[in-house]
């Protein structure tokens, strides 16, 4: 949908570009001018998808057709949160498989519009291992709220401190 200079939405519009599998839980990076999906699921109740899709934006602004990134998720996962830090990409939590729910928080750099490949941060976690949550960037943190642990739906909030180097 376009964005208007008074910042009301238009009309969404259907783009004819897919993704080469149907997915969910999924997050969305944006590196120049390239999309990347990554994970995700295959329906509900599936395990998590590792690979990462990538599709460019040219000159109009138009998605050309999916192409696979070269890279993967460290761990395959699903409902996931994702947030960008510096040039880094996090992907946090989420589902491995359809009952375990993890706190791992995995790490891809970026340049140069292209993704690097993801490691997991071998010193940090969330406390409570969530899918489904929010997380968000703000005042030197990464809060990590709500969501869905092994419980049940939660309702606390985590954070995480960024470091001068832009690592948590």
């Amino acid at each position: 949908a376009p964005i208007h200079a008074d910042g009301t939405l238009g009309a969404f519009v259907a783009t004819g570009t897919g993704l080469p599998t149907i997915r969910l839980g999924l997050s969305i990076a944006l590196a120049g001018r390239y999309l990347y999906v990554l994970g995700g699921a295959s329906g509900a109740g599936q395990s998590g998808i590792a690979d990462i899709v990538r599709m460019s934006i040219d000159a109009d602004d138009q998605l050309a057709a999916p192409a696979t990134a070269g890279s993967t998720l460290a761990t395959a996962t699903r409902d996931h949160a994702m947030i960008s830090v510096g040039n880094s990409v996090y992907v946090i939590g989420g589902m491995t498989s359809e009952t375990d729910v993890t706190g791992a928080v995995q790490r891809a750099q970026l340049g140069g519009g292209a993704l690097g490949a993801f490691s997991t941060v071998p010193s940090v976690s969330l406390i409570t291992p969530r899918a489904g949550f929010a997380a968000v960037v703000a005042g030197g943190y990464v809060y990590a709220i709500g969501g869905r642990g092994s419980g049940g739906v939660l309702g606390s909030v985590e954070r995480a401190p960024i470091l001068d180097d832009d690592t948590l």
